[in-house]
């Protein structure tokens, strides 16, 4: 696939960082699965992704642009992207970055029936018109708003620096305030897909940097009325710069002193957001947070040489900075404590549970073994209506207790000899990605009622309804791809499935359980 395409689809989206990533993808995955490790791929990045399959009419009409078309077959497919359409045509680019014009007559013979929908703000059927060419231009103004504001700042930070060029309390703090500033617009550039030198620099010198496009478009990141990092960040810099020109007393550099030092106490929660969350380093807000915790440094220094001088309660600063730092570790290392005391007790209760008990592995992978008959409601009830014996299993896999359980169970197969179980990988993960090729193939038969008693074996029922009652647009738009992909590949529509003789929704919310995403659907087919 070339490269322009891609190039194309991400500056018309205004999320040019995006651009790696997707190519890597778009050039590893075939047609299918790699529209859904594409749309993966964008998720982690901040974007949501839809595959739908419509008419002419319903593309034309309802869904918004631009947009990715599968173009021809699964043996001649090729990738495009629609950005407009009128009465008597389409314009489209194609694979190698040319623009074409294409009747509409002539769309309906070349287009696959295959379409993805890129929206940052969620997937509806019938989303308003006119959305993606409001939002460019909303990143048009901002980015306007943006220059015109970095010469504000630059201006207000050089008479800042004069203005307190003999303090020496006062030079660090502007120096380490402008600093601060300028990573915080930087930040605010790269959330509107505005290409920087220091976002290049910054994001992009290296692969391991890509998460920063990520942690700074998600949701995590708009957390104050609508306001993300960036923008709060500029705020909290710009002020002592402000301050700095109006000229500040010993009382104002207390009170930002006070402010710098309540800050710091994010920076365990911006690490939590990046590394548990999102599983994603942001270089960016790395930097931001040591400038916000040197801020704080020189905010206790400041506040206890005050009290130091008015109360003599402290000797020396330095005491003071000690008893802030030991308070902050203690409230820290609570904090995690009690959280590693959380998340400690869920994974041990799942991986306890992924341990089958030995006569379910001897039923399922024996070799002479019969189709068991139907379990009871006490453990689950699997109805077909008049489809027939299934011969299918579809499984969503997107975490490592998933991996597990599914290389558990091809491991005992594969030491019994045993290949009955036939298995569907649908959306592997980068950790199912790794492993062997045998996990995207079907890899024999097995008894079903057997397998599906060790699967819902494998996950705690109270996770399931933790789940089901919280579902979001995201898992509805997980379901709709694993139907989509099921028709795709001639497999007949979900069937019900019961755990513990209750009935499981179609679908269910993760997004506060990622680390387990249970698969939301599942599909079966008669031979």
């Amino acid at each position: 696939m070339k490269s322009p395409l891609i190039r194309h689809l991400c500056v018309a989206l205004g999320h040019r960082q995006l651009y790696p990533r997707v190519r890597v993808l778009v050039d590893d995955y075939p047609l299918g699965f790699g529209l859904e490790a594409l749309g993966n791929a964008f998720a982690r990045c901040g974007m949501r992704s839809v595959a739908l399959r419509g008419s002419v009419d319903e593309l034309l009409a309802d869904w918004p642009k631009p947009l990715l078309l599968v173009l021809g077959s699964e043996d001649e497919a090729r990738l495009a992207v629609l950005v407009s359409t009128d009465a008597e045509g389409v314009t489209l680019f194609d694979d190698e970055g040319r623009r074409r014009r294409i009747p509409i007559a002539r769309l309906a013979d070349v287009w696959s029936g295959v379409a993805v929908v890129f929206d940052r703000e969620g997937y509806s059927p019938r989303p308003p018109e006119g959305r993606i060419r409001q939002k460019l231009q909303s990143v048009r103004l901002r980015r306007v708003c943006l220059y015109a504001f970095v010469a504000l700042a630059a201006l207000l930070t050089l008479l800042g620096v004069l203005a307190y060029l003999p303090a020496w309390w006062g030079l660090p703090v502007v120096l380490l305030s402008a600093f601060g500033l300028v990573l915080s617009v930087v930040a605010v550039l790269q959330s509107a897909g505005v290409e920087s030198l220091v976002g290049r620099r910054l994001c992009h010198h290296k692969e391991d940097d890509a998460g920063c496009g990520r942690v700074l478009t998600s949701r995590y990141a708009h957390l104050f009325g609508g306001l993300g990092w960036g923008e709060i960040g500029v705020g909290y810099f710009l002020l002592p710069i402000c301050m700095s020109v109006v000229g500040l007393s010993s009382q104002s550099l207390w009170i930002l002193s006070i402010v710098w030092i309540f800050s710091v106490l994010f920076i365990p929660y911006s690490l939590y957001i990046q590394r548990v969350r999102l599983g994603s380093w942001c270089t960016i807000c790395l930097l931001v947070l040591v400038v916000e915790l040197l801020l704080a440094i020189l905010g206790i220094w400041m506040l206890a040489s005050g009290v130091a001088s008015y109360t003599g309660v402290f000797g020396r600063s330095l005491y003071g900075l000690a008893l802030y730092f030991l308070a902050v570790s203690a409230g820290y290392l609570y904090w995690m404590k009690w959280r590693g005391r959380e998340e400690g007790r869920e994974y041990r209760l799942a991986f306890n549970q992924l341990r089958f008990d030995p006569a379910v592995v001897s039923v399922l992978f024996r070799a002479s073994a019969a189709v068991p008959p139907p379990p009871t409601d006490e453990l689950m009830e699997w109805r077909l209506g008049d489809s027939g014996q299934p011969s299918v299993l579809v499984i969503g896999l997107n975490c490592p207790i998933c991996a597990r359980w599914v290389s558990l169970l091809l491991e005992r197969a594969g030491a019994s000899g045993i290949g009955r179980l036939q298995i569907v990988l649908f959306s592997p993960s980068p950790a199912l990605q790794r492993l062997s090729a045998q996990w995207v193939e079907l890899v024999g038969q097995v008894g079903i009622h057997e397998a599906l008693r060790a699967f819902a074996e494998g996950f705690p029922t109270r996770w399931l309804e933790k789940c089901s009652g919280k579902a979001t647009e995201r898992a509805k738009n997980s379901v709709h791809l694993q139907q989509e992909w099921c028709v795709m590949h001639g497999i007949a529509s979900t069937p019900q499935l019961y755990v513990n003789g209750k009935k499981l929704p179609d679908y269910y919310d993760v997004e506060d359980l990622e680390f387990l995403h249970i698969v939301s659907t599942a599909g079966i087919a008669a031979k």
